[in-house]
């Protein structure tokens, strides 16, 4: 098991592959998702240089890599630059990232139904500078 934290993003509260900044945007006392919302309400000049419009970088929030039980559900699959994920689904609508490697070896361990696995002990690892969700045993 990954010894390190996992880093969460702090708008979904959901476990990230790949730890990067995601940015919020104020005018004027108010806070915005995006900068176009601002240009949108209030015109170009807002979100050109010295129109007032401040960038707020929201860093991952990093928690200990804590084993947890759930039963998954396989939903979809995707292609990185170099590899190929899988993504799964908790009971209560949770996504998290399974590298090819672990589903293997999930596969060859457990038997799943109709994409779901039983109920089974999970935690994280990491590949390179991706995380990815794993059997904890």
């Amino acid at each position: 098991m990954y010894k390190g934290e996992i880093p969460y993003s702090p708008k979904t509260g959901e476990a990230m592959y790949y730890p990067e900044n995601s940015y919020k945007w104020e005018y004027g006392g108010q806070e915005y998702d995006t900068w176009f919302e601002i240009e949108r309400l209030y015109g170009e000049a807002a979100t050109h240089a010295g129109g007032g419009m401040q960038k707020i970088i929201i860093q991952p929030d990093w928690r200990p890599n804590k084993p947890f039980r759930a039963v998954m559900k396989l939903t979809n699959m995707s292609r990185g630059r170099s590899a190929a994920n899988f993504k799964m689904e908790d009971e209560q609508g949770k996504t998290y990232t399974m590298f090819m490697k672990d589903l293997m070896d999930l596969l060859q361990r457990y038997s799943m139904s109709k994409g779901y696995t039983e109920c089974l002990e999970w935690c994280f690892c990491k590949r390179g500078q991706n995380y990815g969700l794993t059997l904890a045993r």
